[in-house]
């Protein structure tokens, strides 16, 4: 059994842990030069994944959106589409007052000041400009805008942004252990133009952390307040307001309990659970 990774012809299972490429190449914005030099790459993309679907008795996606997009676009029936949500490490990711002061000494945050965090890579994709946007548009002096990942642009992005944030802003880059930070947040901004099932949602839930997202996040399905959902992904106001109500959300019980929905041990049963489906159907027949 192989679990989408390389499409080939003896795949009974193929994960679509990517989404669907299509339904991003719509979401995406890409100058004129851009498209053209990534033409053949989609082109690339798209032919491997219509191998892999067509080799796969099952396709496993990781949120109804996939799913969806899975349908609409590869004509995939339902009956072959399942939906299996990543889990999430509950005990690496959950609330931890020592480990949150620590990450908030780390950046230096003022006792009244609030944490917007950002993470990702592919900061384009993930909307880290509407993010700082946004950020700006509510932000006091006090309140700092955190920035764990990378990116090809990020010599250029850092720069640009210490000078429109100054002190507000706190550039990590990569980080070795995300859930020693994530806790020290007040709310996860992640207006993201596409992402299959941001993990990062999920994690922040688990940390007690308000995710602010886009309905372009599969994840955004299982955020227990639709105050913290943007439609567009570009619509700053909006962004700012989510990010508003995050903050005054705080740590609420029901995002801990939304996540604990979601533990890695349902992934791996649910996932052992359709390969007995597999074993059981060749069997059959």
């Amino acid at each position: 059994v192989l679990v989408g990774l390389v499409p080939n012809a003896s795949n009974h299972l193929y994960r679509a842990g990517s989404g669907v490429h299509q339904a991003w190449i719509a979401r995406r914005h890409r100058s004129h030069w851009r498209r053209r030099y990534t033409e053949w790459v989609d082109r690339a993309a798209i032919a491997q994944e219509r191998v892999a679907i067509r080799s796969a008795r099952w396709v496993i996606c990781n949120s109804e959106q996939v799913r969806v997009d899975m349908k609409r676009v590869h004509g995939v029936p339902h009956e072959r589409l399942r939906v299996i949500r990543t889990g999430v490490d509950l005990e690496r990711f959950k609330p931890d007052s020592a480990v949150r002061t620590t990450a908030r000494s780390a950046w230096r945050v003022p006792e009244q000041g609030r944490v917007a965090l950002f993470v990702g890579r592919g900061f384009r994709r993930k909307g880290l400009k509407t993010a700082v946007t946004a950020f700006r548009r509510v932000a006091t002096l006090d309140d700092r805008m955190v920035v764990v990942g990378e990116d090809g642009g990020s010599w250029a992005a850092r720069p640009l942004l210490q000078t429109l944030l100054g002190r507000q802003l706190v550039w990590m880059g990569r980080v070795a252990d995300l859930s020693q930070w994530l806790v020290g947040a007040d709310a996860l901004l992640l207006p993201t133009r596409y992402d299959p099932a941001a993990n990062v949602t999920l994690e922040a839930m688990a940390c007690g952390v308000p995710p602010v997202t886009t309905q372009r996040d599969g994840n955004h399905e299982i955020v227990p307040h639709s105050s913290l959902v943007v439609q567009n992904p570009e619509d700053v106001p909006a962004v700012a307001h989510a990010l508003t109500a995050a903050w005054a959300l705080g740590s609420d019980p029901s995002l801990r309990a939304a996540a604990e929905a979601w533990p890695v041990s349902r992934n791996a049963n649910e996932l052992l659970s359709l390969i007995k489906d597999w074993h059981e159907e060749a069997r059959q027949t």
